[in-house]
C-alpha cells in the first residue's frame, strides 16, 4: 500500500466511468459516441469498485491490491506446478521497478499480471496432462475440453483488457489446440466449439464496439499508432525505451532478457511462451514503446521470472538462485525495498518518465486519503487541452474537451501528427473551421479532405446507431487507407476549377512539376504528378485544362516530405504529389482530355506554374502568347 498511487491517463477512464453512471453511455465526451479508454475488461470491473466505494481512485487502488495479492497467491502456486522455486519467483518480481511501481498506477496492469499468471497455470497443466498421456502414464487431471475452454477464456480476458496481449499469448494457445488435435483427444469439429465459446467475451465486446463505438479498436489505437510518422522513427524510439528500461529497471531488463533466454533453452513446449516474448517486444519496439518507463515490458517480467526460476530448478543448481539473489543485492543495493515510499524522479529521456517519480507526491493513496476528490471546474462550453485527464475528470460531464494529442477525438485521432513528436503524446494541428463546427453543429472545416473525413465521423458517433447512413459512413472510415496525413499547410488545401482551353490565358506563367502519368480508362482519366507551392499559401487552386468540361473529379494530393534541414529550406526540398481522377460522359472525351490536358498550379503568393511543362500542350500553353 505504500506504493500505491494513481496516474494522469487513468483519469481519462474514470471520466468515462463517470458519464456512463450519468446515463451518457461509455463516453468521455457528452456529444460523441467514443471510446477513450484502452482497456474494456478493466472499464467493466472499475464500475462496480467506483459504485461501492464512490470514489473511483480509492475503487480503482482497491481492486488493484485485492488482484495482486490474488496474483501473488497464484504466482506461489504455478511454481509448485512448474517444479520451480516460488519464493524466487516473487524474489525476481519485487526486484524489478517496473513490477512495483505499476502494481497500483489505476491502471489495467494488476489485472494483465493476474490474467497472465492464470493464463501459464493452466497452459503448464494442460502441457503436463498432455505429456502424461503420450508416456501412457494416466489421464487428464481435467477433461481436455475443460482445460482448452478455461485457456481460450483467458486468453480472451487478457487481450480485452489490452489487445496487444494477443501477440504474447497466441503461440501458447495454438500449441495447446494443435496438440490437442494431434494426439486425437478432441475432434475438429469440437475444438471450434471449444475455442468459439472460450472467445465469447471478446466476440461479445467487439460486437458491441462496432456497433455502439463504430469501431472494433478504441480510438487511443489510432491516436498513437496511425500517426503517419516514418517507421524508423518509431523503431529507433523503441530502442531508446529499450535502453532507457535497461538502465531505469536493470534488474527488471535482466529478468526479462535472461527468462526470454531460459525459455528458449528449455526448448519443447516452452518455445511457445518464448516466441510470444519475442514477438510482443517486437511489437514494443515497433510502435516505440511508451511515455511511462518499463510499462510495456511488464508483462514480460511474469513470462521471464516463471521461466527463469523453472531453468534453475530443472539443471538442480538451487545455489544458482541464492548467487543472484545475492548478485542483485550487491550490483542492486535496496532493489527489494527501493519501490517503496514516495519518490522524485522527473528525468525525460526521448521523451521517457518515471510517472510514479511525477504523481506519487499528490496522487499517492495517502495523498488521496486527506483530501476531498476535486470539485467539478468550469473551462468554457469547449476547451481545448493537451493533457485532459485529471482536467477532463474535473470538469463538468456537459462540456467538451478538444483533445490536441487525439486520445478521446476521433478526428484529430485520424490526422497527422505534429513535429516534434513525443512518444505516446503526438499532437495534430486543428483543422481550420473545426472549433466554429463543434459550436454550431454544422460542418464549417475548410480543408475539403478533413471536411469529408469528419462527415464520417459525425455520421458514426453522432448518428442514429441503426441508420443507413450512419452504417455506410462505419464501412468507409474502417475500410479507408488515405487519411489525411495533417489538417492545414503544408498538407494541401487544393480546388480544383476546370477551364476550357481557349478561355485559358495564364499571365507570366512559369514551370514547375510534372506528371508522372495521364491515363484514359474507360471515361476516367487518371492524372499522377508532382507540383511545388508555397507552404504557408491558404488558398491554393489546381486548374484542370482540358477541351470539354468533365462529370466528376477528385484530386488527393500525397504528402509532402519535407527535409529537416529547417523551415526556410521546407519550400525548396518539399515535394507534394497528387493524383487526380477526372471522369468524364463517354470514352471519346476522356481521350480527347488525354491527348491535350494540362494542369495549372496556382497559388496568391506566386505565379502560376505550368505542371507538366513538358508535355507538348502544357508547352503550347506555357508559351503562348
Amino acid at each position: 500500500m505504500a506504493t500505491a498511487w494513481v496516474g494522469d491517463d487513468i483519469f481519462i477512464t474514470f471520466r468515462s466511468l463517470e458519464q456512463l453512471i450519468e446515463g451518457n453511455g461509455p463516453r468521455f465526451n457528452p456529444h460523441e459516441r467514443v471510446q477513450a479508454f484502452t482497456h474494456p475488461l478493466w472499464f467493466l470491473l472499475l464500475l462496480p469498485a467506483r459504485l461501492v466505494f464512490g470514489d473511483p481512485i480509492l475503487g480503482a487502488l482497491a481492486l488493484s491490491f485485492i488482484l495482486s495479492l490474488a496474483t501473488l497467491f497464484l504466482l506461489v502456486r504455478l511454481q509448485q506446478r512448474a517444479g520451480g522455486p516460488g519464493w524466487l519467483t516473487l524474489a525476481l518480481l519485487f526486484s524489478s521497478r517496473a513490477w512495483v511501481d505499476y502494481l497500483s498506477s489505476g491502471l489495467e496492469t494488476p489485472l494483465i499480471n493476474l490474467l497472465l499468471t492464470l493464463c501459464l497455470l493452466r497452459w503448464l497443466t494442460l502441457s503436463r496432462d498432455l505429456e502424461a498421456a503420450a508416456l501412457g502414464s494416466g489421464g487428464p487431471s481435467t477433461p481436455w475440453n475443460r482445460q482448452l475452454l478455461s485457456l481460450v477464456t483467458l486468453a480472451s480476458l487478457a487481450v480485452l483488457t489490452r489487445f496487444d496481449l494477443a501477440i504474447l499469448l497466441l503461440p501458447m494457445a495454438l500449441q495447446a489446440l494443435v496438440d490437442l488435435l494431434r494426439g486425437r483427444h478432441l475432434s475438429r469439429w469440437g475444438a471450434v466449439r471449444v475455442v468459439g465459446v472460450g472467445s465469447l467475451p471478446f466476440v461479445a465486446w467487439s460486437l458491441f464496439s462496432v456497433t455502439y463505438f463504430g469501431f472494433l479498436l478504441p480510438n487511443t489505437a489510432y491516436a498513437k499508432l496511425a500517426t503517419g510518422l516514418p517507421q524508423a522513427e518509431l523503431w529507433r524510439q523503441g530502442g531508446s525505451y529499450l535502453l532507457h528500461f535497461s538502465g531505469w529497471d536493470p534488474v527488471g531488463f535482466a529478468v526479462v532478457t535472461a527468462g526470454l533466454g531460459c525459455a528458449l533453452w528449455l526448448r519443447g513446449r516452452w518455445l511457445a511462451p518464448a516466441l510470444g516474448m519475442l514477438g510482443y517486444g517486437v511489437y514494443v519496439l515497433r510502435v516505440g514503446g511508451d511515455f511511462m518507463a518499463g510499462r510495456f515490458f511488464v508483462p514480460l517480467l511474469v513470462f521471464g521470472a516463471v521461466a527463469l526460476s523453472v531453468t534453475l530448478a530443472r539443471v538442480g543448481r538451487q545455489r544458482q538462485a541464492v548467487l543472484v539473489l545475492l548478485a542483485f543485492t550487491v550490483l542492486f543495493p535496496f532493489s527489494l525495498l527501493k519501490g517503496l515510499g514516495p519518490r522524485e524522479d522527473r528525468s525525460n529521456v526521448s521523451g521517457i518518465v518515471d510517472e510514479r517519480g511525477i504523481y506519487s507526491r499528490h496522487l499517492s493513496l495517502l495523498s488521496v486519503l486527506e483530501r476531498p476528490p476535486p470539485m467539478r471546474i468550469a473551462v468554457g462550453p469547449i476547451t481545448e487541452a493537451k493533457s485532459i485527464g485529471r482536467l477532463g475528470y474535473a470538469s463538468a460531464l456537459d462540456q467538451i474537451l478538444i483533445d490536441r494529442h487525439g486520445l478521446t477525438d476521433p478526428l484529430l485521432a485520424r490526422l497527422g501528427a505534429l513535429r516534434p513528436w513525443r512518444i505516446g503524446h503526438f499532437e495534430r494541428a486543428m483543422p481550420r473551421g473545426y472549433r466554429e463546427s463543434l459550436e454550431s453543429g454544422d460542418n464549417r472545416i475548410r480543408n475539403p479532405y478533413v471536411r469529408s473525413l469528419y462527415d464520417d465521423v459525425v455520421s458514426v458517433t453522432r448518428g442514429p446507431l441503426f441508420s443507413v447512413r450512419r452504417w455506410q459512413a462505419l464501412v468507409r472510415l474502417n475500410l479507408r487507407r488515405d487519411f489525411p496525413r495533417c489538417s492545414d499547410p503544408p498538407c494541401r488545401d487544393l480546388r480544383v476549377s476546370v477551364r476550357a482551353r481557349e478561355f485559358y490565358k495564364p499571365v507570366w506563367p512559369s514551370a514547375s512539376g510534372e506528371l508522372f502519368r495521364v491515363r484514359a480508362m474507360g471515361t476516367r482519366v487518371i492524372v499522377a504528378g508532382r507540383f511545388d507551392l508555397a507552404d504557408d499559401d491558404p488558398h491554393q487552386t489546381v486548374t484542370l485544362i482540358v477541351p470539354s468540361k468533365p462529370v466528376r473529379r477528385y484530386l488527393r494530393p500525397e504528402f509532402l516530405r519535407v527535409s529537416k534541414t529547417g523551415a526556410s529550406r521546407q519550400a525548396k526540398d518539399s515535394e507534394g504529389r497528387f493524383r487526380l481522377v477526372i471522369e468524364f460522359p463517354d470514352k471519346v472525351q476522356a481521350r480527347a482530355a488525354e491527348e491535350s490536358l494540362c494542369l495549372v498550379a496556382e497559388s496568391e503568393y506566386e505565379h502560376p506554374h505550368i505542371v507538366g511543362s513538358s508535355r507538348p500542350p502544357c508547352r503550347e500553353l506555357l508559351y503562348s502568347p
